[in-house]
């Protein structure tokens, strides 16, 4: 059983985020060590990554990007609102 520490949390979306990174590493014909040189990283962070073990601090960008995603989505259909009167004028 693999633990993780305080600074990595594994979560259902973290495991799939994984699966799905592996197969397009796959993909592109990159081993782990390849890909992590490339990016900047270790195979075992790039590892632990594909397991699913995903730092709470991007858990915590991906979730201020989803809010202001939804936020400006609202500001574009008020936007939309507004101008379709306009429009059909």
């Amino acid at each position: 059983m693999t633990s993780t520490s305080e600074a990595e949390h594994v979560t259902e979306w973290g495991r799939e985020l994984g699966v799905h990174l592996r197969a397009l590493r796959r993909l592109a014909g990159l081993s782990q060590g390849r890909l992590a040189s490339i990016v900047g990283t270790s195979p075992p962070a790039l590892s632990r990554l594909e397991r699913g073990h995903v730092a709470k601090q991007v858990l915590l960008v991906i979730g201020v990007a989803q809010v202001i995603t939804r936020a400006l989505s609202r500001l574009d259909e008020m936007a939309l609102r507004e101008e379709t009167p306009t429009l059909l004028r």
